[in-house]
């Protein structure tokens, strides 16, 4: 990679992508409430972007939901594959 790569590569701004899955999370709550199986992703996504910003605690309790709400909807694919991945991550720095 060149020089330009590598940086455009480490300028995404996690804050940002937290920020909008977590409006996105707001939105279909308040629409179709908590328990709904598309949140799943959201919040897998949110748990990733916590992991990113060193938010670990927080990271567990989002891919916790994650997976609990693959669960509920009988979804044990990708979302929930990516949720345990995360989480495990996100263990491993808060107990290692």
């Amino acid at each position: 990679m060149t020089a330009p790569s590598l940086q455009m590569l480490h300028s995404f701004d996690h804050g940002a992508a937290l920020a909008h899955y977590e409006q996105s999370i707001a939105r279909i709550e308040a629409r179709f409430g908590a328990s709904h199986p598309s949140l799943a992703g959201l919040h897998s996504s949110a748990a990733g972007e916590l992991c990113q910003l060193g938010r670990y605690a927080a990271a567990i309790s989002r891919a916790e939901q994650a997976i609990a709400l693959s669960n509920l909807a009988g979804n044990f694919g990708e979302i929930f594959d990516e949720a345990h991945r995360v989480l495990a991550r996100a263990r491993a720095r808060v107990f290692p």
